[in-house]
């Protein structure tokens, strides 16, 4: 993890010399960073490679390949997803209600518990974006993305991992 750490600021700074020295970036010549832009990076990379952030997303994803034809939105802005689901069980992928209202449960628990942190972040990119330019927050946009879908693998191994131990030790 430090490695990566280490690769990320490295990458950081190289593009920021090569946005410098561009004309057509006005914001970013003769840049210099801030300590504010570097606890920014560190909260970002700590956040978006973090259990809690990328089980949100699989949990999303679960829930996501079970409703099928139903729109996750439309099932989000149901008032008692119990009812819903209770109505529509038979058109989804639940073996039963309980386990799509506990999966449900635990999705909307896990995404609350990140959005203040996420919220956060998203801000101060934005302000950030307006004081470097669209094009070098590119940079962090896409590192961030390549953290996420790097944890995100990382724990579909684990889990894979788990539930092969588990059906050894079931037979």
């Amino acid at each position: 993890m430090k490695q990566l750490i280490i690769v990320i600021i490295g990458v950081l700074c190289f593009n920021i010399q090569g946005y410098a020295q561009e004309e057509k970036h006005s914001k970013t010549d003769g840049l210099h960073l801030d300590g504010e832009y570097f606890e920014f990076i560190n909260a970002s990379i700590d956040f978006y490679s973090s259990y809690d952030y990328n089980n949100r997303s699989l949990l999303l994803d679960k829930f996501i390949s079970k409703i099928l034809g139903s729109s996750y939105k439309s099932v989000c802005e149901v008032e008692d997803f119990e009812i819903w689901i209770n109505e529509h069980l038979s058109e989804t992928k639940f073996s039963s209600v309980e386990e799509a209202v506990e999966l449900f449960k635990e999705y909307r628990e896990a995404a609350e518990k990140i959005r203040e942190e996420h919220d956060k972040l998203a801000e101060q990119s934005l302000e950030f974006e307006d004081k470097y330019g669209f094009d070098f927050m590119k940079n962090y946009r896409y590192i961030i993305n390549v953290l996420s879908a790097n944890k995100t693998t990382e724990m579909k191994k684990e889990r894979m991992s788990k539930n092969e131990k588990q059906f050894v030790l079931n037979k």
